[in-house]
């Protein structure tokens, strides 16, 4: 099944002001001029977010991998398709116990990294 979003197209070589997205399978298989388009949507890639601690109330300095879960899922909301998690600097111990805890959200591609 083929979806098309119109609206402003943000491409590396500028904007599109009448534009339309073509998806299908979940991937863009098209970005072209559509000129009957006259609302005022953006359609931007997602964000990526290098440094973040954390989102919707959750953080990313205790370890907790359910915390980490949330607030990216937050972030995931609002645009941000990938990101890194912060640690605040904390004893040594609790950011080793931490960065290990996130090593299967970042196998799972929940965070890109720490």
């Amino acid at each position: 099944m083929t979806r098309r979003v119109t609206g402003k197209v943000v491409t590396p070589t500028g904007v599109v002001r009448q534009g339309c997205v073509e998806i299908a399978d979940g991937r863009i298989t098209a970005v072209a001029e559509y000129p009957s388009v006259r609302d005022g949507h953006w359609i931007v890639p997602g964000f990526v977010d290098m440094h973040t601690h954390g989102g919707g109330g959750h953080t990313f300095t205790t370890g907790d991998p359910e915390a980490a879960r949330q607030a990216a899922a937050f972030h995931l909301g609002h645009g941000t398709t990938t990101l890194l998690a912060s640690l605040v600097s904390s004893p040594f111990e609790l950011m080793r116990d931490a960065a290990a805890a996130y090593r299967p959200l970042v196998e799972e591609g929940v965070l890109a990294g720490v």
